[in-house]
């Protein structure tokens, strides 16, 4: 019984230096931490709430679908869209958009420039549908 207390006080002298150096690891970063809290942000505090009409909001939803169509389309077919979009508006260009993108289960186009003029309704669209 007489050795097993030495290597006892052994462990404890170890553990006691361990939580010792901890506690000075500790005390070197409270004064970082502290100016961390007290720092002002970068951008200026609080954002401001931002207030959007229900009108605006739609806008804005029917803004990224159109460009998260736009994105997945050939240039040829981005032009089309562009196109239409100016001519009948943005619903016409996304619902365009839409049946152009590239399928994900096939790996093949939505639509060639034959049935653009299907889509879209005018007689431009169809002469360009016959002419390719």
């Amino acid at each position: 019984m007489a050795r097993t207390q030495p290597a006892v006080g052994r462990e404890v002298l170890a553990i006691r230096r361990s939580l010792a150096s901890i506690g000075r690891a500790l005390a070197r970063l409270v004064p970082a931490l502290q100016a961390a809290v007290r720092a002002p942000k970068a951008d200026g505090g609080r954002r401001r709430k931002l207030r959007l009409s229900p009108a605006r909001r739609r806008a804005l939803k029917k803004q990224g679908q159109y460009m998260g169509y736009l994105r997945s389309l050939k240039p040829r077919q981005k032009a089309q869209v562009k196109s239409l979009r100016s001519a009948k508006g943005v619903s016409a260009a996304i619902a365009l958009a839409k049946e152009a993108r590239p399928r994900p289960d096939t790996g093949e186009a939505g639509w060639e420039f034959g049935t653009i003029a299907r889509v879209a309704g005018s007689n431009q669209y169809r002469e360009r549908a016959r002419a390719a």
